[in-house]
């Protein structure tokens, strides 16, 4: 059954009154039909113990100090074999075959209950299009709020250039609804996409995230350099704060301090880790 869905998607993707005949050398195919099976093992699996959440610490620059314990959530799912799969395996399948609100909802109950748990840390998680998009999402959001006692400026909420275009109105009703409640969001990637900044200039922008495949070449790369350094200057403008992505060595660390980049976020600070265990080593005895 998976291969005849698999082929009505790939049908589908191909253009109106196109057919798909199953050929089992068909790269296309067969690509559809792993994320079609990724989809439905990750929708059994993220309400349960085979979701974890790991970590990364973002770091104030102006200090190189993590004192503040500002982390990005990001989703991992262990399988039976105890193999880790990062989200590049298991959201894009669940984004096109899947429900990714389902993800987003426990991202976000997982780590509002870290966060009543731990008084002095901050959380950005990531949301899809498709749950800012649902015109109820924000109710969850602020239900789950109150049940964990969450102080809503310590969850910073990221979001896509992507994800705003494509439903522009409804994903800015929804932002406007949570800043209203003291909750923030930054712009993730921002330089990877086409972006329209009368658009962007709009919204209720906190951070700006800017790009990692920029960042990760600005000591070799000039033009790279220039792009970063112009994304900060127009994040200044906006009254947003920035964050490299990406940030792999010191030095690249350094020049984006004296560009007057606000925070970092790689390799050369902290390595994703489970949330959990890292929260616990700090908790003072």
């Amino acid at each position: 059954m998976s291969m005849v869905d698999a082929a009505c998607y790939v049908a589908k993707n191909r253009g109106r009154g196109k057919i798909q005949i199953h050929d089992e050398h068909d790269t296309e195919l067969k690509t559809h039909k792993r994320k079609l099976q990724y989809a439905r093992i990750s929708k059994e699996k993220l309400t349960g113990k085979s979701l974890d959440i790991y970590g990364q610490k973002i770091i104030d620059l102006s200090t190189e100090s993590g004192s503040a314990a500002w982390f990005e959530v990001l989703a991992r799912v262990i399988d039976q074999d105890g193999n880790i799969h990062p989200p590049a395996e298991f959201i894009e399948a669940l984004e096109t075959y899947g429900d990714i609100r389902i993800l987003d909802k426990e991202m976000i109950s997982r780590s509002f209950d870290l966060l009543s748990h731990h008084k002095d840390i901050m959380l950005n998680i990531n949301l899809s299009g498709k749950s800012m998009s649902d015109p109820d999402f924000h109710k969850f959001i602020l239900e789950c709020g109150a049940k964990y006692n969450i102080t809503p400026n310590r969850v910073v909420f990221e979001l896509t250039e992507t994800s705003i275009l494509r439903d522009y109105d409804r994903i800015r009703i929804f932002m406007d609804i949570l800043g209203d409640e003291g909750y923030r969001f930054a712009l993730d990637d921002f330089g990877s996409g086409m972006s329209s900044f009368s658009a962007l200039e709009t919204l209720r922008l906190d951070f700006i995230k800017l790009d990692g495949a920029y960042v990760k070449n600005i000591i070799s790369d000039n033009t790279h350099r220039a792009i970063v350094d112009a994304i900060n200057r127009i994040s200044e403008a906006m009254g947003c704060q920035t964050i490299a992505e990406f940030v792999e060595t010191m030095e690249t660390a350094e020049i984006l301090k004296h560009m007057g980049i606000h925070y970092a976020q790689g390799w050369a600070y902290h390595r994703p880790e489970r949330l959990q265990d890292t929260l616990s080593e700090n908790r003072p005895t």
